[in-house]
């Protein structure tokens, strides 16, 4: 457990970097429960059970309006699991099956990841395995307590996710099974109170539900293969594909959607693989056994949330499999076990010393894995990591802030992380009005935004911005989420450096080290400020070259403000801020290295007319130490 938690709470703040608009729905839904609205079933989003967001609302209102507090229920799920998973393979088995099994679960990257990420999924194995542990031991006990807990137990995991349906028909076949093989006993006593239990903590949602059938048939209807448009009319050959894709969840490939997991990997690696295959082929062997045969019908059944919609298979939608098929692995070291000590007469410390090099090497394959997977840049636009850094940019900005309301209404953790942030949220057509200085514009950059630049105050200096890449499921390219710009009023420069063609000056240049302090860091920051008596004729693109004796050694060339403020759209009276990072083989030599500045457009670079610094092939040369 102290393993799990450790490894589920670890910066789970920013690894996955990002906020997924799924997770910050159950923010949103949270901060809608601290305000006083306490629905049974949440409807925005395709709906959502309310179980974790309930949880969420105790975490923010304690931590505030942050990633981490999104998401710590989810790690405190996932980490409960381990000992639920215990619980349920101590009862069903032996305590050993319980301890592996529990292992299993703390080490598993499909476990391991949903408990990271504000998935309400996370809730249901919990729920599912304390259920069937505290049922299952209530019935052999004969405690009416016990198995009545189960059935409260079992009637909560309704309000943690919509796959929860799918155990209907698993208890059902289990009960006939019970039922075929002596156990009507037992059976009429447990199944009145565990029934018992489950309609008490069922019964308000089950009255929601009634009043809303849509709620359980809603979103399923989108997704299932059912559909025609899905199946696209050959529905039993996509059943038996899915069914294949389902079975190789576990050893051969797995959710290959990025939010889930690292695209294709199974659930289980090399190591534990074959040891899910010995528990199973046990388990099936010894279906007689209703310990075995419960555990293979919830395995394999449970995969039907996933096999009967798109997208198979999707970690998500069959997390309902997690407790019971982490415990196969542990049937399977259990029977090795049994067998080595037995047949090989391998001491008990040499088996201890064997599972435990197993099992740490799997956590090692686990993290490895994980680490490529947080580092991955698909990891971070299936999380929209660019619209957590612009929330960030926007929070943090020290003064006004205007925004294109494009960003609340379309990237649900803006306006989840800003908090007490004012912001002044510009509808399309709608034009800026900064009236107090420094202002921010962040902007989409796919709609005219000329035209809200020239609106400003004139007489300021403007910066501007690339945001970070943002890229959808579907596009096939990804692209800047916005453009930001920083505003305050324009310095007095007392003499231009240079004169260019077409009315264009070179007010200020400056150039720092990249990271002062960091010996292996030789980037080179170059800040110029540009202005024009007149608005230019043509959009220039600026070049900034570090030259030594042997030619060009580090070059930036982009549009002013990486490609934000074209020169067209220059006014005159305003300051332009460009920053050129250039990133040199070794440190920066003002004693045998020049910087080279000028414009250019169409390979044709404009002439200077006027400099108080040396020119060399229309370029301003710029030598000496580190600040001009």
């Amino acid at each position: 457990m102290g393993l799990g938690a450790a490894l589920r709470l670890a910066a789970i703040g920013s690894v996955p970097a990002g906020l997924y608009q799924d997770e910050a729905f159950n923010g949103l839904d949270a901060l809608r429960v601290l305000l006083g609205e306490h629905p049974l079933y949440f409807t925005a989003n395709n709906g959502r059970e309310p179980l974790f967001i309930y949880l969420a609302s105790i975490s923010i209102a304690s931590l505030g309006r942050t990633v981490t507090a999104v998401r710590l229920p989810a790690a405190l799920l996932g980490t409960l699991t381990i000992p639920a998973t215990a619980a349920l393979g101590s009862t069903l088995f032996n305590r050993r099956v319980g301890l592996l099994g529990s292992a299993v679960v703390a080490i598993t990257f499909w476990s391991l990841h949903l408990s990271r990420v504000a998935f309400r999924a996370v809730g249901l194995p919990l729920f599912l395995a304390l259920a069937v542990a505290a049922g299952w031991h209530g019935t052999r006990r004969d405690s009416r307590a016990w198995i009545l807990t189960g059935g409260l137990l079992y009637g909560l995991a309704f309000y943690t996710y919509l796959p929860i349906y799918f155990t209907l028909p698993v208890l059902t076949l289990f009960f006939l099974y019970l039922w075929a093989t002596g156990y009507k006993a037992q059976l009429r006593r447990a199944a009145v109170w565990f029934t018992l239990g489950t309609v008490v903590s069922l019964a308000p949602l089950a009255s929601t539900i009634l009043a809303d059938p849509s709620i359980l048939f809603g979103r399923a209807s989108q997704v299932s293969i059912l559909n025609p448009e899905l199946n696209q009319g050959e529905l039993w050959s996509t059943m038996v594909q899915h069914v294949g894709k389902g079975l190789g969840m576990f050893f051969w490939s797995g959710d290959t959607i990025p939010r889930h997991n690292l695209p294709g990997r199974p659930i289980f690696d090399p190591l534990i693989a074959p040891f899910f295959v010995i528990g199973a082929l046990w388990a099936i062997r010894n279906w007689r056994r209703p310990a075995a045969a419960l555990t293979v019908l919830w395995a394999f059944l449970m995969l039907a949330p996933t096999v009967l919609a798109e997208d198979t298979p999707h970690f998500l939608r069959g997390v309902g499999v997690l407790p019971m098929a982490c415990l196969l692995p542990a049937v399977g070291m259990d029977r090795s076990w049994l067998w080595l000590s037995s047949k090989r007469r391998i001491g008990r410390w040499t088996l201890v010393a064997l599972v435990v090099l197993i099992l740490a090497a799997s956590l090692a394959l686990t993290l490895r894995d994980y680490w490529r997977y947080a580092a991955d840049p698909l990891t971070g636009f299936a999380f929209q990591s660019a619209a957590v850094e612009l929330a960030e940019e926007m929070e943090n900005f020290e003064g006004t802030v205007w925004a294109s309301d494009r960003f609340m209404r379309e990237w649900e953790s803006v306006p989840y992380l800003i908090g007490g942030r004012s912001v002044h949220w510009l509808r399309k057509g709608e034009q800026p009005r900064p009236a107090s200085w420094p202002s921010a514009l962040f902007l989409w950059p796919y709609e005219p935004i000329e035209p809200l630049l020239a609106a400003l105050p004139t007489g300021i200096s403007l910066q501007g911005w690339r945001g970070p890449l943002i890229k959808g499921d579907l596009e096939p390219l990804a692209y800047p989420l916005y453009w930001g710009y920083r505003l305050e009023p324009a310095a007095e420069i007392p003499e231009p450096v240079a004169t260019f063609g077409d009315h264009i000056s070179l007010g200020q240049v400056t150039v720092t080290p990249g990271s002062p302090g960091r010996a292996d860091d030789h980037t080179l920051q170059v800040v110029l400020t540009w202005g024009a008596a007149e608005r230019p004729e043509m959009d220039y693109q600026i070049f900034v070259h570090v030259r030594d004796t042997a030619g060009v050694v580090a070059q930036d060339d982009s549009g002013p403000a990486d490609g934000t403020l074209p020169a067209t759209w220059w006014r005159p009276g305003d300051w332009i801020v460009d920053r050129h990072a250039l990133a040199l083989p070794t440190p920066y030599d003002p004693e045998r290295q020049t910087i080279a500045v000028g414009l250019y457009h169409n390979e044709e670079r404009l002439k200077v007319l006027d400099s108080v610094l040396p020119v060399s092939d229309d370029a301003v040369i710029l030598t000496g130490t580190l600040e001009n």
